[in-house]
């Protein structure tokens, strides 16, 4: 393989092939503390509420509207855990199911194999082409 061409390998390797993603689903916790809270517990239970209210049907809208409220704590990758179930509760806490595109590396691996391949392929011909024109030019038959 010529340096040029380990180049572009090397520089097509780093991209991966475009396009290729794969979709995974990550927790978002919206955590509202209710004793914890500057603002106190009953202006927490009040912006929840209204959130929900407002929001009813619009999941998108509520977590936009909870994300808002005083002393929110939105962490990606977190679920809910169990101090929402303590009596009584410390926080109001909700989970998102977001999902989020990352690049597939396995595609990436993919492209670049064939990439290989078709590069190995190339310096072979011109390798047989190379010798075909040395015999040629030396007049050597077959």
């Amino acid at each position: 393989m010529t340096t040029r061409g380990l180049s572009l390998a090397l520089a097509l390797a780093t991209l991966g092939a475009p396009g290729c993603v794969t979709t995974e689903t990550v927790p978002v916790q919206y955590r509202l503390p209710l004793r914890e809270n500057s603002h106190g517990e009953e202006a927490a239970r009040s912006c929840a509420e209204t959130c929900s209210v407002a929001n009813a049907h619009d999941a998108k809208g509520f977590f936009y509207c909870l994300s808002l409220c005083p002393d929110i704590q939105v962490r990606n990758g977190v679920a809910c855990s169990g101090d929402v179930e303590d009596t009584p509760p410390e926080a109001f806490c909700y989970t998102r199911p977001t999902e989020v595109e990352r690049p597939d590396p396995q595609a990436g691996q993919t492209a670049l194999a064939v990439l290989v391949g078709i590069l190995r392929v190339g310096a072979a011909l011109a390798e047989i082409g190379e010798h075909a024109h040395h015999a040629h030019r030396h007049g050597h038959r077959r």
